[in-house]
């Protein structure tokens, strides 16, 4: 019988035998039968089912958006690895009373296209943030503490980056005629920022950098890129343009204002960012603070302190939509001070400040239609950070571990105590100042410590002066025209690609008018021609017998444009 056959039962020769065997082949047709005969009951009633098929609904309904994209905002949480987005939920839902590991912050709870980005710079596997910035913004990667420059120089070399500039994007953008904005909580010449427009042999060159070489901070109040400049940045780093600070004593915002003329305008707080219309003043610099602005918790929300990077998000996507209402624009939006409370083991700054990130992502949803702005939220590295200890539902993301009783299966009153005895948090590091223990032996006990507030630092494993990033893939999420490019396990360099290709930018034609950071005139001898012929007859010998030879491996191509192949894989719809 067919289902002796699907038992795989040799069916006996003796007649006794084979009437046992079918006697139980029998009963288990009649038992699968009766099983296919009773349907399972769905536990409609459940909440955890219910929402599960309310939100399949929801992604069955989704539309993928293609075409081009006529604005781009981009958000980088620096630091903000998937262990502080996970934390920063969980406090964000508490900070509301709730127990918070069902909330859900507003990219992950609109945005549908999620992917992984490997964060390692060509020299480095665990990252800096000038090498990371550069591969999401010049479509580069390249090595740590560079910026707008190839692999080709190592750090330090001024002649050598101004040899092996590549265009950013600030310049690309510029060269289309679009609108281009940068926010940051950080200064404005750190790593993240610089990359979108400066070309630099070393991120440090913020204020002084050796001749020929231009700094960092004159790059961008000069900056000239086809023969137009940026038209919003907001951050700060004001010491960086004041002569107190500068090796060349000169006050660089006083010579913006008179190159760009009397509707440029430079803000200093928060009152005056809102007595600012930007339909008379145009380009607008802000510096709110003389190094990186505070953090949000500990922020002068009066007019004469610094506007939260909500305030600063919404004043520039309603100036850029304004003024580039026809050709579009391309934003940056970073909060960059995440990273430095991670740099402190100080888990309360950086996840109150991931948690700002997302007021300001929530407010930029609220002015911007996702069927023609493309919409990023991403990192650009991650912190040796953890989350761990079997901490009981709804316990303070930062506060002592507390667990279940394995007899009452109810939380415990006291915290959990480690093989030494001493209570834990939930949050700790990898290395860094929390490492730092007073006797150098033990844990401190931190029993008695508040360890919610403001001013504690987590406990770390390796004492270090400075928490160091770590080495992981961040998570990326879109929304909008071509957010369906960002899937799967990329490198960072083809974020670049994906944004150039969503706004439709010709990358693959003749470079950008560029700043390029320093004179470079003076840097042509024949000592540099000889090397450069004789480098040039390496390269054509080596592409003719690579040709012959072998196979360029996916994982050498530093210069990473799929987004073309990625299009073509995906669906349709």
């Amino acid at each position: 019988s067919i289902l002796t056959r699907s038992l795989h039962v040799r069916v006996p020769a003796s007649p006794r035998r084979a009437m046992a065997q079918r006697s139980c082949l029998g009963l288990i047709g009649v038992g699968l039968a009766l099983a296919a005969a009773s349907d399972p009951t769905p536990p409609t009633n459940n909440s955890w089912y219910a929402d599960a098929r309310e939100a399949l609904r929801q992604r069955e309904e989704r539309v993928d958006r293609r075409g081009p994209a006529k604005n781009v905002i981009i958000f980088v949480g620096d630091g903000m690895d998937l262990t502080t987005v996970t934390a920063a939920r969980i406090l964000d839902g508490q900070l509301r009373n709730e127990s918070g590991e069902e909330n859900e912050l507003v990219w992950e709870r609109l945005f549908p296209h999620t992917g992984l980005v490997k964060t390692y710079n060509v020299d480095s596997q665990v990252p800096d943030s000038a090498g990371t910035a550069s591969a999401l913004f010049t479509g580069v990667k390249t090595r740590m503490g560079v910026l707008g420059i190839s692999d080709v120089p190592v750090r330090g070399d001024c002649r050598g980056a101004l040899q092996h500039s590549v265009p950013n994007l600030g310049e690309w953008v510029k060269a289309a005629g679009l609108g281009l904005g940068i926010v940051t909580t950080s200064t404005v010449t750190d790593a993240t920022p610089g990359a979108i427009y400066a070309h630099s042999g070393d991120r440090g060159w913020q204020s002084e950098a050796p001749a020929p070489c231009v700094d960092i901070a004159r790059q961008l109040t000069e900056w000239n890129a086809s023969n137009t400049t940026w038209d919003i940045v907001m951050g700060g780093g004001r010491a960086n343009f004041e002569p107190e600070k500068r090796a060349d004593n000169a006050s660089l915002i006083a010579e913006w204002l008179e190159a760009k003329g009397p509707t440029a305008v430079f803000l200093e707080n928060t009152d005056d960012l809102d007595q600012t219309d930007p339909q008379t003043a145009w380009p607008i610099l802000g510096l709110f603070a003389n190094s990186s602005m505070d953090f949000n918790a500990d922020r002068n929300e009066g007019p004469d302190g610094q506007p939260a990077l909500r305030n600063m998000t919404e004043f520039a996507i309603a100036a850029l939509s304004q003024r580039y209402r026809e050709k579009g624009f391309f934003l940056l939006i970073e909060g960059g001070r995440i990273d430095h409370g991670h740099h402190a083991t100080d888990a309360f700054h950086a996840l109150t400040d991931a948690v700002e990130l997302n007021a300001a992502v929530t407010a930029a949803l609220e002015l911007v239609d996702l069927s023609e702005t493309l919409v990023i939220v991403t990192s650009d590295h991650g912190h040796t950070t953890s989350f761990g200890g079997y901490a009981v539902r709804g316990n303070p993301v930062l506060g002592k571990t507390r667990v279940l009783n394995p007899d009452t299966h109810l939380p415990e009153a006291d915290p959990a105590l480690g093989a030494d005895g001493l209570p834990y948090t939930s949050l700790g590091y990898g290395n860094g100042q929390g490492g730092k223990y007073p006797d150098g032996v033990r844990r401190p006990d931190i029993s008695l410590t508040d360890t919610t507030v403001e001013g504690y630092n987590q406990q770390a494993i390796v004492p270090m002066d400075t928490e160091t990033h770590g080495g992981a893939d961040v998570a990326i999420w879109a929304a909008g025209p071509e957010s369906r490019l960002f899937s799967g396990t990329m490198e960072q360099n083809l974020v670049f690609h994906i944004i150039t290709h969503a706004l439709s930018l010709a990358t693959d034609g003749p470079a950008p008018a560029a700043s390029t950071g320093g004179d470079q005139g003076s840097l042509v001898d024949w000592t540099d021609l000889a090397v450069s012929m004789l480098a040039l007859g390496a390269v054509i010998f080596g592409v003719i017998v690579g040709t012959l030879c072998s196979r360029r491996r996916p994982s050498d191509r530093y210069h990473l444009d799929d987004s073309r192949e990625r299009e073509r894989l995906l669906p349709a719809n």
